[in-house]
Parts: structure tokens; sequence; C-alpha cells
């Protein structure tokens, strides 16, 4: 059975055809699967669940008349090594390794959702502040589809000053 942290299930799925990696393993945080995921640095399939999807953002979803397959908001191993040796990460636009357990708090209490409306999928900007000036920044595509699974997948976590994201006009507010 998967540990809870915080009433969160939290444990990843491994690909099945990966050698000696388990089928199921759990971890106690956040940070322990992406501690995992960078000692290995490759991308074997592994997801986690860290939260499901704000109900500002269920209604604005219903607004629209998309429908929500699940609510399960997960992050995947390539989205964390994607951001290891990232271009960004010089100008410390990148959420540091030792920071990821953030991402909990981010996905299931975010101080301000947006829609961005220039993608041509339905994709969330969650935030939350860091430190004076900056906030973390946490992309999430509802209904991405992984085979036969479906579920909202965190695409993209960033570092931005905190006047950027409600400047940009492609951005709408919903919280």
């Amino acid at each position: 059975m998967a540990k809870t942290s915080g009433g969160v299930r939290q444990y990843i799925y491994s690909s099945s055809q990966t050698p000696n990696v388990e089928n199921k393993v759990s971890f106690d945080t956040i940070q322990d699967f992406a501690d995992k995921v960078l000692s290995d640095g490759f991308s074997r399939g592994r997801e986690l669940r860290i939260g499901t999807l704000n109900e500002a953002v269920q209604r604005e979803m219903q607004n629209m008349k998309a429908d929500i397959d699940n609510t399960d908001v997960v992050i995947t191993d390539d989205v964390i090594i994607k951001y290891v040796n990232h271009p960004k990460n010089a100008k410390n636009a990148t959420l540091p390794e030792n920071q990821y357990n953030k991402l909990k708090n981010i996905v299931n209490n975010p101080k301000h959702i947006y829609i961005d409306t220039k993608q041509n999928n339905l994709v969330f900007v969650f935030t939350s502040k860091e430190n004076k000036g900056k906030i973390i920044k946490a992309i999430i595509q509802p209904n991405f589809k992984k085979g036969s699974r479906v579920y909202n997948k965190v695409k993209s976590i960033g570092v931005v000053d905190a006047n950027q994201i409600s400047k940009q006009r492609q951005y709408k507010k919903i919280k």
C-alpha cells in the first residue's frame, strides 16, 4: 500500500519493461522521488501523484465545457530530468534540486491560478511565493494522455519575477 503524507497518496509507477525497477515504489515526499530520479539520471516512465486539481480549476474547466477525466496531478521523472542541466538554471530560473517539496504546496494550495490562453492545450499556471520579488510557477497540463491513462501532468516548473505573470496578456487569472 502507498504511504500517505498530508492525506495525499504518494507513489510512483515504473515501466514494466525497465529492468531492475520495481513496479510500485513508495516515497515519503516529493523530494525523495526527485532524489531517486536525479540519482540515476534516466527517464524510466516513473510518476508520482502530488495532489489534485484545485476547485477553482475544476469550475473553470466546467465553464469552458471541458471534461475532467481525472483530478490527480502527477509529476513524471522526465520533467525533473529536464531541469537538471537546463539553460535557465544559470539564471536561477529553475527550481533548485533540493526544493521539490514546494511543489506539493503549489499544487494543493496555490496563491494564484491562471490559464495560459496561447497554448493549444489548456494549461494552468500555479504560483506561490518563494523569496522577495520571485515566485515559483508550475504549469499543469490537464487531461494528459499516456497510453490508456489520463491525468493532469506537471509540465514545467520555474522561478520567475512576480510581476512577469500579471503583466503578460496570455495569462487569464481565475483565482
